[in-house]
């Protein structure tokens, strides 16, 4: 395992480990619902690794809980401690604009896309899911009648 000074793990009693294992169980079964060997490749870890971690014969170090927390965006709150049930698993969806930006740019080169095409597709994005969906409905009608 990696030095880390600020280990959480390193706090936790017996009871709050198997608290923690109980929770990554919950979280591949019954909030995934992943095998553990779908599980395991999405953290890249292995299956036979998460076996014996899942039926305690392992101990979690913080190296494979981040790279669940990373690999799944998972609240670490939530995994180490269970800090919010269930309705705090995931960590918030939180953007960097400049993803926007960047994909904008890739779009408006790929396709040659004039400042029309990226305003509409800007206005287009920013509608809510049924708008888009009303929007693709209308289109499809309009195709079929040419």
């Amino acid at each position: 395992m990696k030095n880390h000074s600020l280990n959480p793990l390193n706090t936790l009693s017996a009871e709050d480990l198997q608290q923690l294992t109980k929770r990554i169980i919950h979280l591949r079964q019954d909030i995934l619902h992943m095998s553990q060997s779908q599980f395991a490749e999405k953290v890249e870890i292995s299956q036979a690794y998460l076996s014996l971690l899942e039926n305690q014969k392992k101990e979690f170090n913080i190296d494979t809980l981040m790279q669940i927390a990373i690999s799944l965006k998972i609240n670490l709150d939530w995994l180490i401690y269970g800090i919010g049930g269930d309705d705090n698993i995931f960590q918030p969806n939180i953007h960097d604009p400049r993803d926007k930006e960047n994909a904008i740019s890739a779009l408006k080169k790929a396709y040659s896309l004039t400042q029309k095409d990226i305003e509409f597709l800007q206005k287009y994005l920013a509608l809510s899911d049924k708008e888009r969906s009303a929007i693709i409905k209308a289109a499809d009608s309009l195709r079929k009648l040419f």
